[in-house]
């Protein structure tokens, strides 16, 4: 028996690997290359496509980049 989230993320996997396909290359910096091959690796392991989580991901990460963007911001403006 093979359950819908199975379909769900089989379709998942191949929408996206057909989508990698005919989507052009953005060039990455080495450095940033790896970052997202890390984020990828972590992120395929941790959730096989489980959409809430996926959510959930993505607001650490926006709320994690909000942060360090902020705080940046600050450093740069008490250094002045």
């Amino acid at each position: 028996k093979v359950s819908s989230s199975d379909i769900a993320s089989r379709d998942f996997k191949t929408n996206y690997v057909e989508l990698r396909k005919t989507r052009p290359r953005v060039r990455w910096s080495k450095r940033h290359r790896l970052i997202k091959e890390r984020l990828c690796k972590e992120f395929i392991c941790l959730f096989d496509y489980n959409f809430t989580t996926l959510a959930h991901f993505i607001l650490i990460l926006v709320n994690t980049t909000k942060v360090l963007f902020i705080k940046s911001a600050y450093e740069t403006h008490t250094m002045q």
